[in-house]
């Protein structure tokens, strides 16, 4: 079955996400489809695709390069509105902050006890024998 993760923030699972992307790109999954089908493991995601297509406005043969931000944000929120079910809270800084994150170009946000009070949880599905890396 699919590990379940929880981060200190969504940034940070959005960063978990971009090196992801790096590993799959690694492996030659460079498309949205590709990285799609991929990230299901082989299963059918035709409908996965179809969804991310209307909601990014990329096409399945579009190459993601894990470079360009703006289309980074497409893609992402395309993906994390199809896995959670429902469009999702973050901003758009946010997810950026995120890559930004990922790419190692920003620093860390502040530990969850120099907040306020945050609660977050952010579900992605990892393909059985991925390897994630969460630093902190």
């Amino acid at each position: 079955g699919n590990k379940t993760t929880i981060f200190e923030s969504p940034e940070q699972g959005v960063a978990c996400w971009w090196t992801l992307l790096k590993k799959y790109r690694s492996g030659g999954s460079v498309t949205v489809e590709q990285i799609i089908n991929r990230y299901g493991g082989g299963q059918d995601y035709s409908e996965y695709v179809t969804a991310v297509e209307k909601w990014s406005g990329l096409p399945g043969s579009t190459e993601i390069k894990l470079d360009d931000d703006q289309t980074l944000l497409k893609f992402g929120k395309a993906m994390f509105r199809y896995e959670a079910g429902k469009d999702i809270p973050w901003s758009d800084e946010q997810i950026l902050y995120g890559i930004n994150l990922g790419q190692g170009t920003v620093a860390p946000p502040p530990a969850v006890a120099e907040m306020e009070t945050v609660t977050i949880t952010l579900t992605i599905s990892i393909p059985k024998g991925a390897t994630v890396v969460v630093t902190k």
